[in-house]
């Protein structure tokens, strides 16, 4: 079943993943699970360099990515 991904409906359903620590390192790890990545920090580290660019948008397009992965 699709989700929706409208601003307010993505932020009502991540309200109950607000008490998980360390979210980034989190999502980091499931992104590199789903696209069949190395799991190795440096190795990962290594192959974001190419992002940094982004300048304070990674959360946007975090979201944005892993919208369009959960309507595959």
């Amino acid at each position: 079943m699709p989700i929706s991904c409208t601003p307010q409906d993505l932020q009502t359903a991540a309200q109950c993943f607000e008490c998980i620590p360390n979210r980034e390192a989190v999502i980091t790890m499931l992104l590199a699970q789903i696209a069949g990545g190395s799991m190795d920090p440096q190795t990962l580290s290594n192959q974001a360099r190419c992002f940094e660019c982004l300048d304070g948008q990674h959360a946007q397009v975090q979201t944005m990515l892993l919208c369009q992965i959960a309507n595959l």
